[in-house]
């Protein structure tokens, strides 16, 4: 809950998994959207006050109510996600964390490798780094130059083209308003990196050699 729009009253900026909050929070934007279903609901990020219990028996009957089709998260660290799913019937379906050539932490950090081996789909939002991947003057704006121009496409679709050639099937959520640049994201399936390549963007984005 940020403190604007309806909740300008709020005093600081805090999360709540509460019942209450949750079921609230559904049944305004089934208003606000006019709609008598949402296919996906996400709770946006882990809530250190969090009663998993309540939150996960909320999820469940919002489910079953069927005004929620499936249930997921957002920014949670695999042992958020093992709390949570402890206490629900409903499976989570996705979690949808930040990574791309400009955060690539969770490669290494345990967060894929723990929903790999889950078979989640995970979400990757920012793929494009908040656009900082577009303007970079660095070493790994240089291979992506490189690596554009062999297929004939932008950095965009090299930076995404990333993602998408991992194992774990990355589900990119493109946030660009830029209308141009929407436009060709669907260039990303254009590139096919090998591993060679692929590994070329990783070292950049490290800053160093492959350990």
């Amino acid at each position: 809950v940020a403190p604007m729009g309806r909740y300008a009253s709020a005093k600081v900026k805090h999360y709540d998994t509460s019942r209450a909050h949750i079921e609230k929070s559904v049944e305004m934007s089934l208003k606000d959207m006019a709609i008598e279903h949402i296919d996906l609901l996400l709770i946006h990020r882990p809530d250190p006050l969090m009663d998993h219990h309540e939150t996960g028996q909320t999820l469940d009957a919002l489910v079953k109510s069927g005004k929620v089709g499936s249930v997921g998260v957002s920014n949670f660290r695999p042992w958020d996600w093992e709390l949570l799913q402890s206490a629900m019937n409903t499976p989570l379906v996705t979690n949808q964390i930040e990574i791309s050539l400009g955060e690539i932490s969770p490669f290494t950090n345990g967060d894929l490798a723990f929903h790999q081996r889950l078979g989640t789909k995970l979400m990757a939002w920012s793929p494009l780094g908040g656009g900082t991947l577009i303007k970079d003057e660095g070493a790994l704006g240089t291979v992506m130059d490189e690596l554009a121009a062999d297929f004939g496409v932008d950095r965009s679709a090299v930076a995404v083209a990333f993602l998408l050639a991992h194992p774990a099937r990355l589900i990119p959520v493109m946030g660009t308003n830029n209308l141009d640049r929407i436009g060709r994201i669907s260039d990303a399936l254009k590139v096919k990196l090998d591993r060679e390549s692929w590994y070329r963007l990783y070292e950049a984005a490290l800053g160093t050699e492959v350990p």
